[in-house]
């Protein structure tokens, strides 16, 4: 996702409490800011203040410095970030120790979507801020970052908490364990529902084998699933969902020849349907 020619992206990033979301996306921030080749500076808003002050990568322990919170601290960091590519944080807490208020709040985070540029933005997950509605104002600015040069990385804790509109502009979607159902939700996914519910089998796979911090990619433009999975993971996730969904593999089980015998039995359908989905969701290199 470091490319230097494509547009700015919305990617979310779903999945329940301590289930490694911010984990994931400071440590993809150091790797792009003090890492990689083509740099990339980030900056996280730190909604509580000082949770990312000091972050443990792989053993060692990183400290977020702060930036100020006014436009032109926000600015300034945007721009030196493209000379000297670093991961910051700004907190919605005043110089005296007082947490902004929910206005204020707001303020900064539009702020921080409107001003910061070229490099990515972080944004954990806020709809608490809100009562669980996050206001139109800031939805507005986020389905609009392709035109301000700046990726945004925004957490949730649920598939569910994603807004249509939001949905529709989001490139893609870093999916972690969540504690609802994709089921919950295939009213709103309707048209891609499938790649979701086997993306769900493949994590809910991992977290029961204790790999809690499990995630795929889900791209919505090609719909395809990467990660660190293999062609075996996908294929028996596949595999899984075929069972629980027989309509899949029904038309196939119906099929007759000229003779009018049945073409084919449950295990070749499933056989053959399971190579049409692995095709079609894999976006993997195969080695």
């Amino acid at each position: 996702m470091n490319d230097k020619k494509r547009s700015p992206i919305l990617i979310i990033a779903s999945g329940a409490q301590d289930i490694g979301k911010s984990y994931t996306s400071l440590k993809h921030a150091i790797y792009y800011a003090y890492i990689t080749k083509h740099k990339r500076s980030t900056l996280i808003f730190d909604k509580n203040g000082n949770e990312f002050a000091e972050y443990e990568i792989d053993g060692i322990k990183h400290r977020i410095k702060p930036i100020g919170n006014s436009v032109r601290d926000v600015i300034a960091f945007g721009n030196s970030g493209m000379i000297k590519p670093e991961v910051r944080r700004i907190s919605p807490i005043h110089s005296n120790g007082f947490p902004f208020t929910s206005e204020e709040t707001e303020d900064l985070l539009r702020m921080c979507i409107n001003f910061y540029r070229g490099g990515t933005l972080i944004l954990e997950d806020f709809t608490t801020m809100f009562d669980g509605n996050i206001p139109n104002s800031i939805k507005g600015l986020l389905t609009n970052v392709r035109h301000r040069n700046c990726d945004v990385c925004l957490h949730l804790q649920s598939i569910a908490r994603i807004s249509p509109i939001m949905r529709q502009n989001t490139k893609i979607i870093r999916y972690h364990y969540q504690m609802d159902s994709i089921l919950d939700s295939k009213e709103d996914l309707r048209g891609e529902l499938d790649i979701y519910l086997i993306a769900e089998k493949l994590i809910n796979k991992q977290f029961e084998l204790g790999n809690t911090r499990f995630f795929v990619y889900i791209y919505r433009m090609s719909k395809k699933l990467k990660g660190d999975f293999s062609p075996r993971m996908l294929s028996e996730a596949i595999q899984e969902y075929i069972s629980e969904n027989e309509r899949i593999i029904r038309p196939l089980l119906v099929k007759r020849n000229i003779q009018g015998k049945k073409i084919h039995n449950y295990e070749t359908a499933l056989n053959l349907k399971t190579k049409e989905l692995f095709i079609k969701y894999w976006g993997n290199e195969l080695k």
